[in-house]
């Protein structure tokens, strides 16, 4: 280990920048999936959390073992423009905060906006190979579902979306192809859509609970630190060994995040009910075309 730790940080003499940073992002493969292995496959290991940037890295260790669940927005998919991401939603909770609202109205009232914009939206994949990546899993037979804190009304939009980008989580679905389970959330073509106010990791263990499925071990993927604990300390509670990955391949995105272009986008959404891209937004606010 001391030899390829040696290796990742220190160019040997004779070998060209090119071929090295080649043969390190190779090493750096290699020990991510190694660290991942010793996770998944410990005996009682207790669940655990790591970071990844890359969903072949996040995925790499699944087994027919293996329960693979997957958050959707900035995970899997993300809207094509600032408008309806994750980002602009939280962008909402701040306007609803300033102008007085209080933590529940707050909600009630991003929610109202986003849901006229979000599951409407054209996405797009959040790495081009992801949609591979789950079919070559679901082929090997290892079961793969979503766990999305998106409401159930969302459910037929949000399917759409997902097709769109030629993913389905049909194929080695556990629960069957559609439930309602109070106080957690609904079921539907191997998509969990939990319920407001609900955290992931309570709402994984009443669906698993309720369809009487005990993993054998989790590999859970999602972009926010605070679902990949809840479901950390959930999936702890009960003894399922599990590495629980904080995804971080849209990272970029979200720094990115604009007010100004989403609020135009925005405007023009509301007048002609169609989404124009961030460029488009730029340009219109340049020449004063958003105001």
């Amino acid at each position: 280990m001391f030899l390829i730790t040696g290796f990742y940080f220190f160019r040997p003499s004779g070998i060209s920048p090119e071929t090295f940073s080649t043969r390190r992002n190779s090493v750096r493969r290699l020990i991510s999936c190694f660290v991942t292995l010793v996770c998944l496959n410990t005996p009682n290991a207790e669940a655990k959390i790591v970071e990844q940037v890359s969903m072949a890295e996040a995925l790499g260790s699944a087994t027919l073992e293996t329960l693979v669940i997957l958050d959707l927005d900035s995970t899997v998919i993300e809207t094509s423009q600032m408008l309806g991401s994750d980002s602009f939603f939280q962008y909402l909770l701040e306007l609803a905060h300033a102008r007085g609202k209080d933590r529940a109205d707050a909600l009630q009232w991003a929610l109202a906006e986003n849901s006229k914009v979000q599951p409407y939206s054209p996405v797009h994949t959040v790495e081009s190979e992801t949609p591979a990546l789950i079919r070559r899993l679901q082929v090997a037979g290892i079961k793969v579902i979503a766990l999305t804190a998106r409401p159930g009304d969302w459910a037929t939009p949000t399917l759409a979306q997902l097709k769109s980008v030629g993913v389905d989580f049909t194929p080695t679905a556990i629960g069957g192809h559609w439930g309602h389970y109070p106080e957690a959330g609904r079921f539907e073509a191997g998509v969990f859509f939990v319920d407001g106010g609900v955290q992931k990791g309570p709402a994984l263990l009443t669906f698993l609970s309720a369809i009487g499925f005990r993993p054998v071990q989790v590999l859970f993927v999602d972009d926010k630190a605070k679902n990949v604990e809840s479901v950390d300390q959930s999936l702890r509670s009960v003894g399922v060994p599990a590495l629980n990955v904080r995804y971080g391949g849209a990272d970029g995105s979200i720094a990115r995040f604009r007010p100004e272009i989403a609020d135009c986008q925005w405007s023009v959404y509301k007048r002609y009910h169609v989404f124009i891209s961030d460029e488009a937004a730029e340009n219109a606010i340049e020449y004063g075309k958003c105001s």
